[in-house]
């Protein structure tokens, strides 16, 4: 009996251990600090995540605010493929999010935030070539 509850025990242990795995946060640092190569910038950090939404390759971007200020953080994205190419998409203008006091912004699949999500696809790219996530002419403005 006792090598049943222990074969049992571990068997939940294991499984748990699997369903956590499968559930972790997958997001990395992206590039937003050109002088100093970090994902910081004026107290706000960049992350960005590798999926699918509708069978889209796609990045989601995650800003958090570490201001005690509320944040205008506008940019334009550019794909750093894995044999170090920087590829720009169809837009030329800047993206932009307003980010709260000590908050974050996130991009989903639902499209509510459709500057933090970006479709490999807009760069001539896919999930195979993508490496990483740089924002170039980061801006950075103070709500009041």
């Amino acid at each position: 009996m006792k090598n049943k509850f222990c074969t049992l025990f571990f068997a939940f242990l294991l499984m748990g251990g699997f369903l956590k795995a499968q559930s972790a946060d997958n997001w990395q640092s992206m590039g937003m600090n050109i002088h100093d190569g970090t994902n910081r910038f004026s107290g706000v950090e960049g992350y960005c995540q590798l999926t699918t939404c509708n069978g889209v390759e796609t990045v989601l971007l995650k800003l958090v605010n570490l201001n005690s200020y509320a944040v205008r953080a506008a940019w334009k994205d550019l794909i750093l493929t894995k044999d170090d190419q920087r590829l720009t998409g169809p837009n030329t203008s800047q993206d932009s999010v307003t980010i709260a006091p000590s908050g974050q912004v996130i991009g989903d699949c639902s499209g509510k935030n459709a500057a933090l999500v970006i479709k490999l696809n807009d760069f001539s790219t896919d999930a195979a070539n993508f490496k990483n996530i740089i924002v170039s002419d980061f801006d950075f403005v103070i709500i009041h």
